[in-house]
């Protein structure tokens, strides 16, 4: 459970908002991003036209030269290991029930899947500033890497070729993962449609001061 609540709480972090004071910016051009925490290490080089900077235990990729697409992409380490009882896809079903709950959000079925014969899961979310996010996790040996892809609903469910050009060399402590998880999803990404009855009922409750 103790996994269940600092990864949900990591989502909502990150679909709520985007760190604006990067600590390390690349040039917009195809340049190396590099992630060392503890004894996990992630290498893969951007494309042109994308920035990216780390903080922490997470990169901020984003798209600069295509703004019809608007993609934003963070990929972070969550700061724990799953128990002895606990199985990386009992975890993320208990996110995507806990946020199924939400009126705000309408999310997607869960999808299991292997990234280069490494166990990964992901689902789509709609909220309600018209952006959609794919979380997908990967579990690499001893690391859990989590994404978190988000663009706007008339653009994200063509992202497909961009995401899967963007991770092509994508490693996890020198294991090659490549790009060949988005070439395994369909052509036109599934947006899960919101109900706005529920949507209208979640934004009149009252906010927290």
């Amino acid at each position: 459970m103790r996994l269940v609540i600092v990864l949900l709480g990591a989502i909502w972090g990150i679909i709520a908002c985007t760190s604006q004071s990067p600590t390390l910016l690349s040039t917009p051009t195809s340049s190396p991003v590099t992630l060392t925490v503890n004894d996990i290490d992630i290498n893969f080089n951007t494309q042109a036209g994308w920035t990216a900077y780390t903080e922490e235990r997470n990169i901020v990729l984003s798209n600069v030269s295509d703004p019809t697409q608007r993609l934003v992409i963070n990929i972070w380490l969550p700061e724990l290991e799953l128990l002895p009882d606990e199985t990386m896809i009992d975890v993320v079903e208990d996110i995507a029930a806990q946020l199924q709950d939400e009126p705000r959000i309408a999310t997607s079925d869960l999808i299991t899947t292997s990234w280069n014969a490494h166990e990964a899961v992901y689902f789509t979310l709609n909220n309600a500033d018209e952006r959609t996010a794919m979380i997908l996790i990967v579990h690499v040996d001893e690391a859990i890497v989590a994404f978190n892809i988000s663009g706007i609903n008339s653009e994200f469910a063509r992202a497909r070729g961009t995401l899967q050009t963007l991770f092509s060399e994508f490693t996890v402590n020198e294991v090659l993962l490549g790009s060949d998880i988005f070439s395994t999803m369909p052509d036109i990404i599934a947006i899960p449609a919101r109900n706005p009855e529920a949507a209208l009922e979640g934004s009149s409750e009252p906010s927290d001061p």
